[in-house]
């Protein structure tokens, strides 16, 4: 027997939170080279020369990770996951 409209759209949305909760899943396991070349391009260091310390990991909306990134002696708050953004820590 064919579903109906009401079963078709459940199924629809049991889909779409199943994307989601894999999404932010696979989001929170970024690995430490992720994170070097993410903070390359803002420190001007090369991702072979950062170390990452610190990093927070959140599934918590709107609440974007946060790592340190380390280069030469400086240390870079970084956070952000489609747009990184660093500062100098003091």
């Amino acid at each position: 027997m064919p579903y109906t409209v009401q079963e078709q759209f459940m199924k629809a949305i049991s889909l779409l939170y199943s994307i989601v909760f894999l999404t932010a899943c696979v989001s929170i396991s970024i690995s430490d080279d992720q994170y070097q070349s993410a903070s390359s391009g803002v420190t001007g260091c090369a991702p072979k020369d950062i170390t990452i310390k610190d990093q927070v990991k959140t599934l918590k909306p709107g609440v974007m990770p946060t790592w340190t990134a380390v280069c030469k002696g400086e240390e870079y708050r970084c956070s952000g996951t489609q747009i990184v953004q660093c500062t100098k820590a003091k």
